[in-house]
């Protein structure tokens, strides 16, 4: 038998934001509870990517989300919600990365909370097909891309995350971080010097096992 909530699951992200604004009580939980649990795993991976550290990138998460709803009745459907979302979620990242930057220590200097090659990039469940050598090199790989994202400068690691890692349109992350489109490429293009240099030393070390 079909859930109480199935129904609800068929609608656009928006639809469902128009029912949180609209609706019932009991609608606006279950278009929450829905909407949260669509882009959980992808927004907090992307917040662990600019961040470095699994439970600040949960913690941002949960304060994003609660600034989503609690301004639902702002939203208006001339935004697509994934954009309204990830600028809510990159300038509360970009405002702990300053913060952090005034402690004594960084979270950059800091090992994560979590483990890197269970939680950050290029994780993954293994296959059946992956030999341990096989998983072993990609959670390498993994970690070391986390370090080389993690060196570039935050006004560039932005861009580099939305656009190469989370494959967005660069309109929509032009759209998230509020500049023009030129200016997204621009940063693109000195995002991934920046990255290319921090990654070279990495690679190496990787192809030397």
């Amino acid at each position: 038998m079909l859930g109480m909530d199935e129904p609800y699951r068929q609608l656009s992200d928006e639809e469902l934001l128009l029912r949180c604004k609209d609706g019932t009580p009991e609608d606006a939980r279950v278009c929450i509870d829905i909407v949260v649990a669509r882009y959980e795993a992808q927004l907090v991976n992307y917040l662990y990517r600019m961040l470095g550290d699994r439970g600040a990138a949960e913690d941002i998460f949960q304060e994003t989300f609660i600034r989503i709803f609690r301004k639902v009745r702002e939203y208006k459907t001339i935004a697509r919600f994934t954009t309204w979302m990830y600028t809510i979620a990159t300038n509360l990242a970009l405002n702990e990365i300053r913060n952090r930057k005034k402690r004594p220590k960084t979270i950059l200097d800091q090992p994560a909370r979590g483990t890197e090659g269970e939680h950050g990039l290029g994780s993954s469940i293994p296959s059946a097909a992956e030999t341990p050598d096989t998983i072993l090199q990609r959670r390498d790989i993994g970690r070391i891309v986390q370090k080389a994202v993690a060196r570039v400068p935050e006004v560039y690691r932005a861009v580099l995350i939305l656009c190469d890692l989370e494959g967005l349109p660069y309109q929509e992350a032009a759209n998230i971080l509020d500049v023009k489109l030129g200016t997204i490429r621009s940063r693109l293009a000195r995002a991934r010097e920046f990255f290319q240099r921090a990654f070279a030393p990495y690679l190496s070390q990787l192809e030397e096992k």
